[in-house]
């Protein structure tokens, strides 16, 4: 087998395991001629990552269109009840007396709306316009204090929390130590961040390769297990990691004092 040919089974392997801008990196290390269209389609899956404006109008402009079947308003009446990983993270912000939390990536605020019922300040950030506007409706009419911004996470300058949440996350930018450094710089001083993340590949293994869609805006970029989640929160305190028979790991960590 050539090695252009070796290549290419080695890149297919590697969207299999979500394993994309390894993939880039590895067509972008030899730069093959035979190459070149691998290698511009690979960087177009994960051009979004690298141009600010892209990212933003990817997911600012998303019409969020399946919400009401991904969290149906139900769900923000006792989202504790409801998924476990919602259930984990509430759970944790009550046994570690959180008063004030802040949920990124909240999605239509399930979890920011449970937790504002439960006694805490509640604050829910989002780049999706839509899921935002969803979510303001629903604190409305359930006459909720939670709180709902649109904004780009990264450069997101409100209040600190006692907890922190990012759920399905990191696995979407291609500097994943960023993210979870600017997580941790958004706690009050004994306050936590709550990650969680799919355990390896998406899709029960088989990756997320194909729910890309026509320009690349989609999709997983990065992919974890414990050691790899270990190794990127080696400079945190890490109270602890832990895979899930939900597929995904779940972690609690903050600054070290």
């Amino acid at each position: 087998m050539k090695l252009h040919e070796a290549i290419k089974v080695i890149r297919k392997e590697l969207f299999q395991k979500d394993e994309v801008i390894k993939a880039y990196e590895l067509l972008e290390a030899v730069n093959l001629p035979e190459l070149k269209k691998e290698k511009a389609d690979t960087f177009q899956m994960i051009r979004h990552t690298l141009e600010p404006d892209l990212y933003k109008s990817i997911y600012h402009d998303d019409d969020c269109r399946d919400y009401e079947l991904i969290q149906p308003v139900t769900m923000a009446l006792n989202a504790e009840n409801i998924q476990a990983r919602f259930e984990w993270v509430l759970d944790r912000l009550q046994f570690e007396k959180a008063t004030s939390v802040t949920d990124f990536a909240c999605y239509v605020g399930s979890v920011v709306l449970t937790a504002a019922r439960m006694g805490m300040d509640a604050i829910g950030v989002d780049l999706t316009k839509k899921a935002i506007e969803v979510a303001k409706e629903r604190a409305k009419n359930l006459k909720s204090s939670a709180k709902f911004v649109c904004a780009d996470i990264m450069e997101y300058e409100g209040p600190k929390t006692d907890g922190v949440i990012a759920m399905e996350l990191i696995e979407h930018f291609y500097d994943p130590k960023e993210v979870l450094a600017k997580l941790a710089s958004m706690t009050t001083p004994d306050g936590w961040v709550y990650i969680t993340t799919p355990n390896g590949p998406y899709g029960n293994g088989r990756g997320n390769a194909m729910n890309w869609d026509s320009v690349g805006s989609r999709g997983h970029v990065r992919v974890f297990v414990v050691s790899t989640l270990k190794e990127v929160l080696k400079d945190y305190e890490v109270k602890f990691i832990s895979a899930r028979t939900d597929g995904l790991l779940y972690a609690q960590y903050r600054r070290r004092k």
